[in-house]
């Protein structure tokens, strides 16, 4: 039975059943590598294994970019309900708290342009922001340039 998906906005189609992990070694990708949205929720690693695709599944993948070496740890802050200056100094406390790695922010469009041009000022690389459907993902480099 053939399933019909969206993958970074394009429609595709897939025949079978098939996990994420299966979908992404199909297109060499690495799991280290690319961070998965499904359906507007980002997909813990641990879990691309169990995750099924299903019809009309909407994907979304995020591949970490610029120079140098970033490790593989990532975490995940949900600012979208978070006010400024509020949100600025959650991102900024977590960054502090890691040791290196990748940190990713979910931020509502009010709030996008204030907390990344503050991280930046604050030394972080800004590693990639792109807009999801409702919100913004904005992936930082936690160990400051």
């Amino acid at each position: 039975m053939a399933i019909d998906i969206l993958v970074n906005g394009k429609k595709e189609q897939m025949v079978g059943e098939i996990t994420l992990s299966n979908l992404l070694e199909d297109r060499n990708i690495k799991k280290e590598t690319v961070t998965v949205e499904l359906n507007s929720q980002i997909v813990d690693k641990n879990k691309y294994d169990d995750v099924k695709i299903k019809n009309g599944d909407r994907l979304e993948f995020v591949y970490y970019m610029g120079g140098g070496s970033v490790s593989c740890n990532r975490e995940v802050l949900d600012l979208r309900q978070t006010s400024c200056p509020l949100n600025f100094v959650k991102a900024k406390l977590k960054l502090e708290e890691m040791d290196d790695g990748v940190l990713e922010i979910l931020l509502n469009e009010e709030s996008c342009g204030n907390v990344t041009g503050s991280i930046k000022n604050e030394g972080y690389k800004i590693l990639y922001l792109k807009q999801q459907e409702e919100h913004y993902l904005l992936g930082i480099e936690a160990k400051k340039k």
